[in-house]
């Protein structure tokens, strides 16, 4: 592969990041999740299979399995890894761009209480 073409693969990854139909689109809200690690480090991922990563489509749910082990394959992830990381990712996801709960006070949820104020 010429220096230009991993170039253009690096550039197109950085794209990918902003995807919410590639597999990069879930670094970032994994990566603040569970700040301190990285994808590459949880996945034993190099520099070439991370960006064979970021640029393929997430699996589809009815087909997760078949996906996962071919996109794992491409990559040189191990599988299991990866699916697990999907998982834990698309849920990182999912729950980001859920509302917040009714009882959510600046992003947090206040705790039941067994008593009113009246009672104290």
């Amino acid at each position: 592969m010429k220096s230009s073409d991993r170039i253009d693969l690096a550039r197109a990854a950085g794209v990918a990041v902003r995807s919410s139909t590639l597999i990069g689109g879930l670094f970032p809200p994994w990566e603040r999740a569970f700040s301190g690690s990285s994808v590459a480090e949880f996945l034993g991922a190099d520099q070439r299979g991370m960006t064979s990563l970021a640029l393929c489509m997430r699996p589809k749910p009815d087909h997760f399995a078949v996906d996962v082990a071919e996109i794992a394959a491409a990559c040189r992830i191990d599988e299991n890894r990866l699916a697990a990381w999907l998982r834990q990712a698309m849920s990182v996801e999912a729950m980001a761009a859920a509302p917040p709960a009714s009882g959510a006070v600046d992003g947090r949820l206040m705790a039941a209480r067994d008593r009113t104020e009246d009672d104290e």
